[in-house]
């Protein structure tokens, strides 16, 4: 996962997510646009590991804050449903190797899961937090130091050799 940049920083938890969903939706993007099987790896690789922290994020913190600040059941039960799934998919590949028969079509589905997601909670969710006058600032940088806990936790195991999907 990237650091954050400055202006992220001042626009908070909103700011935050929003600028994740651009960099995950670039990686779905260059997916989309290489038939080459070893970037397409390299690629999911990518986006598993920016959105288990992006889903560990917003499952922590995120969620459980709008729950407390908002009386949007129904959206905010769909959006736990649609990182449940997401969640699903992402094991399930992190299981599969490249060559495996739907490999490619599993990733499509979770983009198009996660692509959904992001416009419901950027369209519909975001507003309504904004528009409620909670504090997003200081919900944003609990979000930005919960990401780089995980990303130094991510890191080390990196370093020590856990590359479970390295021959794939």
């Amino acid at each position: 996962m990237e650091p954050m940049k400055e202006n992220e920083i001042n626009e908070g938890a909103a700011g935050f997510l929003r600028e994740n969903h651009r960099r995950i939706n670039e990686i779905f993007d260059a997916f989309k646009r290489t038939k080459d099987g070893s970037t397409r790896l390299k690629l999911v690789q990518k986006a598993l590991v920016e959105l288990t922290t992006h889903l560990m994020i917003e499952e922590e913190l995120f969620y459980p804050a709008a729950r407390d600040q908002l009386e949007e059941d129904e959206l905010l039960d769909d959006a736990a449903e649609e990182l449940h799934v997401a969640k699903l998919l992402i094991a399930e590949l992190k299981k599969m190797k490249r060559s495996q028969p739907r490999y490619d079509a599993k990733f499509r589905v979770l983009t198009g899961i996660v692509r959904c997601h992001f416009e419901r909670e950027e369209g519909e969710l975001l507003p309504l937090l904004e528009q409620s006058g909670f504090d997003l600032e200081t919900l944003g940088q609990e979000m930005i130091d919960r990401g780089a806990q995980f990303t130094t936790m991510y890191d080390r195991r990196q370093g020590q050799g856990d590359h479970r999907n390295a021959d794939r």
